[in-house]
């Protein structure tokens, strides 16, 4: 197994590219995550995002012209800092050139 790769786009934009990027990276020995493997079972869809995003060694996002789902209630000005603090953190990760 080489690791695990989170692969991110807004799905009706890049469904079918990001089915082909996860299937090749699967057959080279990823783990491969996307949001639909997240299932809500409650608490802010969002904080499991960036934990499962959090927890992978590469993060692959696709960047199109579509925007992807807004969150139905306001997210809370203290998830927001917790979110802005991890940022900073994993930010110096080295990246893919």
């Amino acid at each position: 197994m080489k690791g695990t790769l989170f692969l991110s786009s807004v799905s009706q934009e890049f469904r079918q590219l990001r089915q082909a990027i996860a299937s090749r990276y699967r057959d080279a020995g990823w783990t491969v995550r996307v949001q639909e493997d997240l299932k809500t079972s409650g608490g802010l869809t969002l904080e499991k995002l960036w934990d499962e995003i959090r927890a992978c060694d590469v993060v692959i996002c696709l960047i199109g012209f579509q925007s992807g789902s807004v969150p139905k209630t306001p997210v809370p000005d203290a998830w927001l800092k917790k979110l802005r603090a991890s940022y900073l953190r994993c930010r110096t990760r080295p990246r893919l050139k």
